[in-house]
């Protein structure tokens, strides 16, 4: 995940570099999920980021999903992580035998995302 702050644009400007560190050190079998916090104040002055921008950063960066969350009032936090346990399992569900047997938790050769 990507977390980065709504009230501070260069939060988000600052993705590409951690897209950019997980490109380097990671297979391209990666889920990225682009996550903006704090939205609590999104219907403040303090919002700097703007849905669409979000959107459009998550396009230019091709991650796999974007959304909003409020770590403050826990707005989107379970369904943060639910949607990415789903999207693993679709993404995986051929290979759970062999993890469950100790023989695929690498991922190694699979083809799926961790």
């Amino acid at each position: 995940m990507l977390v980065y702050d709504i009230t501070s644009h260069q939060s988000l400007e600052n993705a590409r570099s951690w897209k950019e560190e997980i490109e380097n050190n990671v297979d391209d079998t990666v889920l990225v999920y682009l996550v903006g916090n704090r939205a609590d104040l999104g219907d403040t002055d303090q919002r700097e980021v703007t849905q669409e921008m979000a959107v459009e950063m998550m396009n230019e960066l091709d991650c796999d999903h974007c959304m909003e969350t409020s770590a403050l009032t826990g707005f989107n936090i379970n369904e943060c992580f639910e949607t990415l346990t789903k999207n693993l399992y679709y993404l995986n569900k051929e290979n759970l035998d062999d993890f469950a047997a100790g023989g695929g938790g690498d991922n190694e050769g699979h083809g799926g995302k961790r």
